[in-house]
């Protein structure tokens, strides 16, 4: 799991793990937060919701992933931002996708974006046609702003290179990322 912010609530004794992301909530203002996602499937947004209940959420915009130019954003026990243009990096179904895959590795599934690590390196290995199609249809299932995922930025990322900038890669070139990002050597 890549996330940093880990934490856990307590029910019946039970300990229960779950991970911190930011989010903006509408309660008469726009206040950035934090919301946590549980193992458990439910999620703390300033109330403790099932997933069912947060994407309805997301949709009737109590949660949000932006807010409207010319609103105030609140900082709890910092201040508040005018906001004049705001550029949210993810769209609601990114966001709802994002969490669902934190409520899939937190119960020991694979997420979109190690499925997509897989099978780039099984591309990588064998760069045969199926492998290919395969890898195109899971990364059109990532979010827009968790498609780079084997470099930090997009330039560098070969995936995104191999995925959006159509390139191809020799052999000594898939050796070289099979060596660099998965510690595997290519004969």
């Amino acid at each position: 799991m890549r996330y940093k912010y880990k934490t856990f609530r307590e029910e019946e004794g039970k300990l229960i793990n779950g991970i911190i992301i930011p989010a903006i909530i509408s309660n008469f203002n726009f206040w950035l937060t934090q919301i946590v996602i549980f193992a458990d499937g439910k999620i703390n947004c300033w109330e403790l919701v099932s997933f069912d209940q947060f994407k309805q959420m997301v949709y009737a915009d109590k949660i949000l992933i932006s807010v409207p130019d010319g609103s105030k954003l609140f900082l709890p026990n910092w201040g508040e931002i005018e906001i004049n243009n705001f550029i949210s990096y993810k769209t609601k179904e990114d966001f709802i996708i994002e969490v669902e895959d934190i409520l899939n590795e937190l119960n020991g599934k694979i997420s979109r974006t190690e499925r997509c690590r897989t099978l780039f390196k099984e591309y990588l290995i064998n760069p045969d046609n199926n492998t290919f199609t395969e890898l195109k249809n899971e990364f059109k299932n990532l979010p827009n702003h968790k498609n780079v995922i084997i470099d930090m930025v997009d330039y560098k990322d070969p995936l995104i290179g191999l995925m959006i900038r159509d390139e191809k890669f020799n052999f000594e070139q898939r050796k070289d990322f099979l060596d660099d990002y998965f510690d595997y050597e290519l004969k």
